[in-house]
């Protein structure tokens, strides 16, 4: 088989998938597979076998193509990016959200609109209804992304005991703006979702949390703002 034959198989491999990972028997990409199973993207890897003669002129025909020397290889859409570190820099991953968590976080919104929609277009009687879901709502979300950082928490590490303290305070707060008036509860919940994700923004808590996290916590935590704000507004 000629260098160019060689060349054009990689070629075919290297495009087989949107990522493809050249690498030996003895490489270890599990926390790779890990990471691109969790965000929902689809790879492939192709194994390299230095058994036989015809393995390892392949394998120089691929160094020759790329310019790089050991594995594992690293290919985005067809094109060579470098080893693993770059895969997982690439904004592809590093910016990217578990499909799951993605569909789970936006699909959180739809209580929050329902609430404040049967709030704004209903009569006297319903919207005190209707203004009592909107708040317990906002306070079982307040809660949850405070409880967050309680199981951070468990897995030990730094900022422990200030991070199982912190995580308390959401659900204090929830609780509080229950007890208050529609508008002035309101308000608590606006002070709690934007001082949590505050601190979640400080850099020694910001670098314990998944890149993918920090920026659907932060553009989530606009979107809630946002209608906690219009129904405090609406309910003054």
């Amino acid at each position: 088989m000629s260098g160019t034959d060689h060349l054009d198989a990689l070629r075919r491999d290297a495009g087989s998938a949107p990522v493809v990972l050249f690498a030996s028997r003895l490489t270890d990409v599990r926390e790779l597979e890990r990471r691109l199973d969790e965000l929902g993207i689809e790879y492939r890897v192709v194994t390299m076998s230095m058994a036989d003669g015809a393995a390892r002129d392949r394998f120089h025909v691929l160094e020759e193509w790329t310019g790089h020397h050991t594995l594992p290889q690293v290919f985005l859409d067809g094109r060579f990016i470098g080893g693993p570190s770059e895969l997982l820099a690439h904004a592809r991953l590093a910016g990217g959200v578990p499909q799951a968590g993605q569909w789970l976080g936006y699909a959180g919104l739809i209580p929050f609109l329902a609430a404040l929609a049967g709030f704004m277009l209903s009569d006297a009687v319903r919207q005190e209804y209707f203004a009592q879901q909107f708040l317990a709502y906002g306070a079982v979300i307040l809660s949850f992304v405070g409880a967050v950082h309680w199981g951070v928490a468990l897995g030990g590490g730094r900022l422990r005991m200030m991070r199982m303290a912190i995580s308390v305070l959401p659900a204090l707060l929830a609780w509080a703006a229950l007890l208050l008036p529609p508008a002035a509860g309101a308000w608590l919940l606006l002070a709690g979702f934007v001082g949590l994700r505050a601190w979640e923004a400080s850099p020694p808590v910001a670098e314990t949390l998944p890149g993918w996290y920090r920026n659907m916590r932060t553009r989530l935590t606009a979107l809630v703002g946002l209608l906690v704000l219009l129904f405090a507004l609406a309910a003054a």
